[in-house]
């Protein structure tokens, strides 16, 4: 592989993100598969988050050029499997917080593009406790 790219996805995980979290599993092998012939070896993390952020990425899984598997791959919809999802309703959740949580938690590779994808269907606020829109 030429260039890397550690990608951690920043998903809410409340319970009306499900159908966005089954698209997302259907599409992260084809993907990873896009990048690799592009000659950039994806390396795949999570954060997850509702009202809080209940997981952060703590390690990114490297994969063994020598075998016929992509073992980073594996490990992330493995993980996405694993999601469960629930609660939540209707109200604004706490992105802001996961997305700085991927950023400083998250163990990146000096020689990798860094990349967060957030994926959620609410506004936000600013901290638990604190729930409402940025106007509240």
């Amino acid at each position: 592989m030429g260039r890397k790219a550690d990608i951690v996805f920043v998903i809410d995980v409340t319970g009306s993100m499900q159908p966005y979290i089954d698209a997302l599993k259907l599409k992260a092998a084809s993907f990873v598969q896009t990048l690799a012939s592009s000659n950039i070896q994806a390396n795949l993390c999570l954060v997850t988050f509702g009202d809080d952020v209940n997981s952060i990425c703590s390690s990114f899984v490297e994969d063994d050029p020598n075998t016929a598997t992509n073992e980073n791959l594996n490990r992330f919809l493995d993980a996405l499997s694993r999601i469960s999802t629930g609660g939540g309703g209707d109200v604004p959740e706490n992105q802001l917080l996961a997305l700085m949580r991927a950023a400083q938690n998250t163990p990146w590779h000096a020689d990798a593009q860094r990349i967060a994808i957030l994926m959620t269907d609410a506004a936000f606020h600013y901290a638990p406790g604190n729930i409402g829109d940025a106007f509240n």
